[in-house]
């Protein structure tokens, strides 16, 4: 998971410098045609300076596109720059300002998760979320659809669809709850560990990869 946000995290920066790059270099550029006074020289330059940004500004949108189809995972948060804003991560603690979840939600969540043993399979983190999603449906609360490496993935319960290991999201707000706090994570024989522990507030990611929960 480290090395996951670690590619974000530069894809963001290149991102933001780029964007930053092209925005100089048509700026500039307007700057040379606003004072070139009639010289076809200057203005020709100028033209030659905004086509490039344009096609800059082209590029950039594309290639975020492009991820974004690929792994929307890559891409969020693409321009906020890493390290420089109050939120540096893709989650945040929980705090009075936020909605903070029902108690209802998280009463439910212990006793799906007391039903199983020390360390839980993906099936088994799967029927949990999906059956806190379930009996919590009315508030708005869903699943999250995975894309990715085994690890990060658990079948949901009856369809096999893709879904997070310890994410749900909250439709109201459009905010993410990780359940689990950074993960179940794996042991060496395979079985995720019991890694419950206080939630945390984080981005909901695109509606499209919201999954409704199915009843257990």
């Amino acid at each position: 998971m480290e090395f996951t946000k670690l590619i974000q995290d530069i894809f963001n920066w290149a991102l933001a410098l780029v964007g930053i790059a092209v925005f100089i270099n048509f700026l500039w550029a307007g700057l040379l045609w606003f004072t070139a006074a009639g010289r076809p020289g200057p203005i020709g330059q100028a033209k030659e300076k905004m086509t490039n940004s344009l096609i800059g500004a082209i590029i950039l949108l594309a290639s975020y596109l492009i991820l974004n189809t690929i792994n929307p995972d890559l891409v969020k948060n693409s321009f906020d720059l890493p390290g420089l804003g109050t939120n540096t991560g893709n989650t945040v603690n929980i705090n009075p300002g936020g909605p903070i979840p029902a108690a209802s939600l998280l009463a439910d969540l212990q006793t799906e998760r007391s039903k199983y043993g020390p360390t839980i399979s993906h099936t088994e983190a799967g029927i949990i979320l999906n059956a806190t999603a379930w009996k919590n449906r009315a508030d708005g609360w869903r699943l999250l659809k995975k894309q990715g490496g085994v690890e990060n993935n658990c079948p949901q319960p009856n369809t096999g669809q893709p879904i997070s290991c310890d994410w749900l999201v909250h439709q109201p707000s459009g905010l993410g709850l990780d359940v689990f706090t950074d993960g179940p994570g794996l042991a060496s024989n395979g079985q995720r560990i019991n890694g419950a522990a206080a939630p945390r507030w984080g981005n909901g990611y695109p509606e499209t990869n919201w999954v409704a929960p199915v009843q257990p």
